[in-house]
């Protein structure tokens, strides 16, 4: 979903809300309404085809996929 949004300073703003394929709700702020279109398109084909890498997934702690990675039963690969 394309959203408007207009500032104090009266410059307009164009919000992309859109869900990830773990339902968590994400959203992404562009200047001009032609690039928040192009995004919401290659988002939406990327999710199609299963390509979706999260943003946010960068953020993870070391432990946290440390216990990621000894749950999924790969503990034989160390």
């Amino acid at each position: 979903m394309i959203e408007r949004t207009v500032l104090k300073s009266g410059k307009i703003r164009w919000r992309v809300r859109y869900r990830t394929p773990d339902a968590r709700q994400r959203t992404a702020t562009f200047d001009r309404k032609a690039d928040a279109e192009a995004f919401k398109d290659d988002l939406r084909s990327r999710l199609r085809r299963g390509d979706f890498v999260d943003p946010q997934r960068g953020r993870i702690k070391l432990h946290a996929l440390w216990d990621e990675f000894e749950s999924a039963d790969l503990g034989h690969l160390r």
